[in-house]
Formats: structure tokens, C-alpha cells, sequence
């Protein structure tokens, strides 16, 4: 993968892939005050990295979350897994039957298809029972994990989030044509005004907690893992109370995605030996494969069966890669976060935004199958109950009180409240990550001048 220039300043959006759904950048809110926000500067000391993944059902309130997070974390970077969708191409197909209320938008499809990725049936007995064939896009064979893992990795490193990076592959050619007019755009641009005075007291109690904690190190002539001691940044002498508290933060990378954690209890088959750019070049040898296949499929030699099984083995290697860096990916993490939320309010959140609405009120064209009630319940939240079984918690009930406690499931803070609003849930992920942030000291700082430094 070829290198990007890196400006000084802290990218808080990741330009999507092309072959994503997105197909741009998404530049997370930023109009209010910070506490100090200092980018990682050049001649400093690397700053620590922070990989903070937040998980839940579709409309659990995932990119809300981190929207907000990297808000009260000054100099945070801004991950959404929606930019990392295959193509659909590439995805299994799924088949679901529709419910009464997505009659009048699948009669719509049937007369004006516009992205023709869906099969329409009838069985035969009833004009209101449809089924629909189609791209499953809520299974881990749709996510691009190993260019997920890619930029992760490229942040680990540096501290800064690339502004772009390569894709793997033309979706046109995978479909078949030279361009995909029906690229859709998932907006998470969130309207944080009405947080500010939320965001500003958490901001607040993060500055104190974080210069309490730096104190003492100071005392304990420690050096913190994540939190930097104020001599480590040129403040040896004078009040800790004047340092930059954002200085002192490591660089937090907020990842949320409905695919983000993996089964510790399933046996994972990865290869002792991973080097990144290697699996990256091989995967765009893989996809220009496919892309050639799709092509001798469609016009050269329609249906040869050598080319349809030698397409199949190909999107299964490609599966099997992304599935290993899925698993890689969990141990670049250092907090995991999951929201648990109730089927009834998923299904309310997730239709009340407007890119599931009818167009012109809303964004759904017709033929976007996936956007349906059908797809939630046959495809969509099934899938979400098969692949997040194992983080089921008996006590997590919907009047608890949403406090943080340091208590994990199988590496995993789960949210202790069921369907708990933005606030309670914002000050709850606040606490873990300051948790995680205060806990992890054990070195020993030998050299640290620490006499004339005031405590708080």
C-alpha cells in the first residue's frame, strides 16, 4: 500500500474506499471549544495509541457514541466500520420474505428497479408474500476487515488517521460494468449542539481525573502507559494544573461498527506468520481475478462452470483472509464497548432515520432491499442474535443503573442497561475508557525530576 502524505494536524474522518458504500469522507462535528487540542507534532516523542472499538445492533447508537467520545477526548481519530463494506458482489446471498408494511415499496421495486441486486418472487399462493434473493450486507463475508485492520494499524503507528487509502479493487468491473451509479452515501454527521454543555462537564471531569492520575505517577515515580507524565512533555518544573491535559491523553482511535468483536470461545485458525502489505497485495490480485471472471462470465463465456467455481474458491480465500483479520483486529483493541439494545427499539431508531424512509421524504430508492422490515427481521437482526449470542448477559436489565463497573464479559464492557439513552450511556463509556486510560502504570520513571512539580 503505498504511502500518503501525513499532515501535522489530527484527521478526525476517514476518506471510505471507493468500493464502499460511503465513497467519501466523513469529517466528525467538531464546532465546539476543546480542551487544549494539540496534534501530535513533529520532533515530539511518539504518543501512545488508545484502540477503543465500540459494538451493538444496527441503531444502538453506535456512531452517536463515538461522535461524542472523540469530542470529549480532545486529539481522538474517528473509525466508522460502514466505510469498510465489500461490494456487494462479493457478498453471500441471503433469502427473506417481506412484511406487510414493505408492500407498497416492493411493488415500487417491481416497476422501478433501480439498482437491480434483488431477485423478487412469489410463491405462487399470495400476492402480499414475496420472497427476495439477495446480497447479505450484516455478515462478516461483507466487511472489508483486512483494510480496516490496515488503517488501524497505520494509526498505531503514527498516531494520525490517513486522509485515504488504496482500494482493493474496482466494484464496476466485480459487477460487471464500468461504473456503480448506485453507490450509496450512509451519513454519520451528527448535530452535537445540543451536547455542548454535556460534552464541556465531561471534558472537565476527564482534565481532572487525567492531572489527578498524573500527579501520582509523579509520586509513585511511575511512568504511565497511557497517561504521559508532565516531565515527559517539557513541564519538569511549574504547576501540573498549566500542563495541556490533551498532552498528556494518549491518541485515542474510536472504531465503531455492528461487526466489530469475535467469538473468543470459537477456535481461531490464523497463520503463525501475517505480514499486512503482503495479504493486501495478494487480496488485489484476488479481486482483479474476480473481476476478470465476472467479466468472461457476462460476455465471453456465460456460465462456463470452471469459471463460476474457480470465482467461487477465489471469494472464499478472500472471505477466509478477512475473517483473519477480523481476529487480528482484536487484539489491536484495547477497550471494547458493547451497547446492548432491545429488537423493538433497534427496529424503531433504525426506521425513523431518513435513509430508510421513501424517496423524496426520505433516502430509500426503489430495489434497496436491504432497507426493508423484511431484511431486519429475516436477515439483519437474526444474523446480529447468531454472531453476539455469547455476549448475552442475564443482568442486563432495562431499569439497572447505568454505572460503570470494572467488570468484563469475555473481554467486553457490556453496557449494564438495557436501551439506555445517549447520556447515561456517554458518561458510562467516559468512565471505561478513563479506566482503562488510569489502570495500566507499572514501569518505573527513574529519571523524572519531580520536586519542584506541585501536586493538585
Amino acid at each position: 500500500m503505498p504511502h500518503t502524505s501525513l499532515e501535522q494536524d489530527t484527521i478526525v474522518g476517514v476518506m471510505a474506499p471507493p468500493n464502499s458504500p460511503l465513497g467519501g469522507a466523513m469529517p466528525s462535528t467538531d464546532n465546539l471549544a476543546g480542551l487544549s487540542l494539540a496534534a501530535l507534532e513533529i520532533g515530539e516523542e511518539k504518543k501512545p495509541v488508545l484502540v477503543v472499538g465500540i459494538s451493538g445492533c444496527t441503531s444502538s447508537g453506535k456512531s452517536l457514541l463515538a461522535s461524542l467520545l472523540a469530542q470529549v477526548f480532545g486529539g481522538s481519530v474517528l473509525m466508522h466500520q460502514d466505510s469498510y463494506f465489500q461490494p456487494k458482489a462479493l457478498c453471500p446471498f441471503t433469502t427473506f420474505r417481506n412484511t406487510k408494511e414493505d408492500l407498497p415499496f416492493m411493488f415500487k421495486t417491481m416497476t422501478n428497479n433501480e439498482t437491480g441486486e434483488y431477485f423478487i418472487t412469489s410463491d405462487g399462493y399470495a400476492t402480499t408474500n414475496y420472497h427476495v434473493t439477495g446480497p447479505d450486507t450484516d455478515c462478516d463475508q461483507a466487511i472489508d476487515f483486512m483494510s480496516m485492520l490496515g488503517m488501524i494499524t497505520r494509526v498505531i503507528g503514527t498516531g494520525i488517521l490517513p486522509d485515504q487509502i488504496e482500494p482493493p479493487g474496482d466494484p464496476g468491473l466485480l459487477l460487471g460494468h464500468d461504473s456503480n451509479p448506485t453507490a450509496e452515501f450512509i451519513k454519520h454527521s451528527h448535530d452535537l449542539s445540543s451536547y455542548e454543555s454535556l460534552i464541556q462537564e465531561l471534558r472537565i471531569h476527564v482534565s481532572k481525573k487525567v492531572r489527578h492520575h498524573a500527579a501520582s505517577n509523579i509520586r509513585n515515580n511511575q511512568l504511565g502507559k497511557y497517561i504521559q507524565s508532565p516531565a515527559m512533555n517539557g513541564y519538569a518544573h511549574g504547576s501540573i494544573d498549566l500542563v495541556d491535559v490533551t498532552k498528556m491523553l494518549p491518541v485515542i482511535c474510536f472504531i465503531e461498527g455492528f461487526l466489530l468483536f469475535t467469538d473468543p470461545t470459537k477456535p481461531q485458525t490464523v497463520a503463525p506468520i501475517f505480514d499486512l502489505d503482503t495479504e493486501q497485495r495478494a487480496l488485489h490480485i484476488q479481486y482483479q481475478t474476480i473481476a476478470d471472471l465476472t467479466h468472461e462470465l457476462a460476455v465471453t463465456e456465460p456460465n462456463d462452470p470452471f469459471s463460476v467455481e474457480a470465482r467461487e474458491e477465489i471469494e472464499q480465500e478472500i472471505w477466509d483472509k478477512n475473517l483473519e483479520a477480523k481476529t487480528r483486529m482484536q487484539a489491536v483493541m484495547g477497550l471494547k464497548l458493547f451497547l446492548p439494545t432491545g429488537k423493538e427499539t433497534a427496529m424503531e431508531r433504525r426506521f425513523a432515520r431518513s435513509e430508510y424512509r421513501d424517496w423524496p421524504e426520505g433516502e430509500r430508492a426503489p430495489g434497496q432491499m436491504w432497507k426493508t422490515g423484511g431484511y431486519f427481521e429475516s436477515v439483519a437482526w437474526k444474523n446480529f442474535q447468531r454472531t453476539h449470542g455469547w455476549m448475552a448477559r442475564g443482568d442486563v436489565v432495562e431499569d439497572e443503573k447505568c454505572g460503570f463497573v470494572e467488570e468484563e464479559c469475555m473481554g467486553v464492557c457490556v453496557r449494564p442497561k438495557l436501551d439506555a439513552g445517549i447520556e447515561e450511556t456517554l458518561r458510562w463509556a467516559v468512565e471505561a475508557v478513563l479506566c482503562r486510560l488510569c489502570r495500566e502504570d507499572v514501569e518505573p520513571e527513574t529519571e523524572m525530576e519531580v520536586s519542584d512539580i506541585e501536586e493538585i
